[in-house]
């Protein structure tokens, strides 16, 4: 199967190592949760296709998964706070991105 062909979160091997798919070209080493930029053409081999919804719930993400997903979620919050700028606010646009730059993820607070 190619790599393309996989669901998100689908688990699959590929050259003697298992994956699971964290992006339409992404996906996450299991052993040591690192990421992978996988080819279109890639064949895979999936795995637990019958995975049950508990087994689903009970994945865990690597440190550097992490970061990336408040890194998006960060980027999405200035994204809202942008789009809302014309409306008149106790902060200025300017302090508040600030305000938001300034606090650490929380993955950073211990």
């Amino acid at each position: 199967m190619k790599f393309p062909h996989l669901p998100i979160g689908q688990r699959f091997s590929f050259k003697g190592k298992t994956y699971t798919k964290t992006g339409p070209l992404t996906a996450s080493e299991e052993e040591t949760g690192k990421r992978q930029l996988m080819r279109k053409s890639a064949e895979v081999t999936p795995l637990n296709l019958t995975q049950t919804a508990s087994e689903q719930k009970e994945r865990q993400f690597g440190e550097r998964e992490v970061r990336e997903m408040f890194a998006r979620y960060r980027e999405q919050l200035h994204q809202a706070v942008s789009a809302k700028a014309g409306q008149q606010a106790s902060l200025s646009i300017e302090q508040l991105l600030a305000l938001l730059d300034a606090q650490p993820l929380p993955i950073d607070q211990g």
